[in-house]
């Protein structure tokens, strides 16, 4: 899932930052404190003008996200 999801993107056009919480313990913090969870595939969604950051689960979850926000 991890895969389509980094191939969606693509074909959005758009620049995703991928972090390893397996190798670093600074990412798995991020991701524990910020998400509440240690799961992977994970889109942190940044809020506009300072609205609260939302983290999205679940790859086909991620992909819905993706086609409605961003597909033409």
């Amino acid at each position: 899932t991890s895969i389509k999801i980094k191939r969606r993107c693509e074909q959005l056009g758009l620049r995703v930052v991928e972090k390893d919480v397996k190798r670093v313990n600074a990412y798995r913090n991020e991701l524990i404190h910020g998400g509440g969870q240690v799961r992977v595939p994970c889109l942190r969604i940044e809020g506009r003008n300072g609205q609260e950051t939302c983290w999205l689960y679940e790859g086909s979850n991620i992909l819905k996200y993706l086609n409605r926000r961003f597909a033409r």
